[in-house]
């Protein structure tokens, strides 16, 4: 590793560009404070530079030097985050580097967990600018060939390796309360209990949220023919349905397409699903109607999920039983939706 160091901090001193493995994506670095390595660094993606570029820093004592007026909650996310996937965005310093302000006098600053790059910050001792290692717009790469063959020779060295290719969760930490600028690793549940804060999504951000019950013919779907209408002015709010099991049924439960007739849901088109790996790793948050259906998740999701009932009931199945069960599902369903949860994504979405 110590010819690659000397190799990179060769490199960046005189104002190259270093592509390196990270736990997110791979990335590129330059100094910060070269201008002429930063501008290389749009070129090489061909993206306009309308946005500036977060930078990469050795430790939180340094990023404290780079920001301003942090509120509390914001030194709680570093000391559990970093280094880590967390990239925080707040206002800039008098000492920040220039290429990386915005015009709002913000900076983004992360503190990236691989061993190769926290060397390499030590060594040069200054912020390092960064970005995917990828033309804009594109799939972000996840090896050191994949690199080579997209960037080829602008790029002035590439240290091989491997990466993830989920980026890091943005956050803009300059208000009273965290706002989601960028989904990625970090979900926003894990956010809010370490900051004590509610977090808030913007317009830009899709909030995925999956009912669940069991074979997705009657409560969940119920669920989410209620909650879509209830919250169809957030355009950023993606609503489903799974169950945990895969049914033969093609359509909802006639039962309770009629019950969802009654308050005026006309002829809800539904295609029973059971909920994929993929959309667990996708939801933001799972609300599930009974408490089996928590249990029923891989452990690494269920810090994910919730029941529908804010007090921890179970919502009665009413397969097989009369259209007054249905009635009955359904407006507990409406009494959960309409005095918890609708308040709860008020709190978190913008319309």
């Amino acid at each position: 590793m110590e010819d690659l160091l000397k190799k990179a901090v060769d490199i960046l001193k005189k104002d190259g560009v270093v592509a390196v493995p990270t736990e997110t994506v791979y990335g590129l670095v330059a100094r910060a404070s070269s201008e002429r390595a930063v501008e290389k660094i749009f070129t090489i993606k061909r993206r306009e530079r309308i946005k500036v570029l977060p930078c990469f820093v050795k430790d939180i004592e340094t990023a404290k030097k780079l920001f301003r007026d942090l509120p509390s909650y914001a030194e709680k996310l570093m000391s559990k985050y970093w280094p880590g996937p967390l990239t925080l965005v707040a206002f800039a310093s008098d000492v920040a580097p220039k290429t990386c302000v915005s015009e709002e006098g913000k900076i983004g600053i992360r503190i990236p967990k691989t061993e190769f790059l926290l060397e390499l910050l030590k060594i040069v001792n200054e912020p390092l600018a960064s970005t995917s290692a990828n033309i804009s717009g594109e799939p972000p790469l996840k090896t050191g060939r994949e690199v080579s063959e997209t960037l080829g020779s602008e790029v002035d060295f590439i240290v091989d390796g491997e990466s993830g290719n989920i980026p890091s969760t943005v956050i803009d930490v300059s208000s009273e309360n965290p706002y989601i600028l960028r989904k990625g690793l970090i979900n926003y549940l894990d956010i809010e209990e370490t900051a004590g804060r509610i977090a808030k999504f913007g317009k830009g951000q899709k909030f995925t949220l999956i009912f669940l019950c069991t074979g997705n013919t009657c409560r969940s779907p119920m669920a989410e023919a209620i909650f879509s209408r209830m919250m169809k002015d957030y355009e950023n709010l993606q609503i489903l349905s799974r169950g945990t099991i895969q049914v033969n049924e093609r359509q909802i439960n006639p039962k309770a397409q009629l019950v969802l007739k009654e308050i005026g849901i006309e002829n809800y088109s539904h295609v029973p699903k059971a909920i994929t790996e993929f959309e667990m790793e996708l939801a933001d948050l799972i609300i599930a109607t009974a408490r089996e259906h928590i249990d029923w998740l891989p452990e690494k999701y269920r810090f994910k999920a919730k029941l529908i009932d804010p007090e921890g009931g179970d919502l009665e199945d009413p397969i097989g039983a009369p259209v007054s069960t249905y009635r009955f599902v359904r407006d507990k369903i409406l009494h959960y939706l309409e005095n918890y949860w609708k308040d709860y994504f008020e709190k978190r979405l913008e319309k």
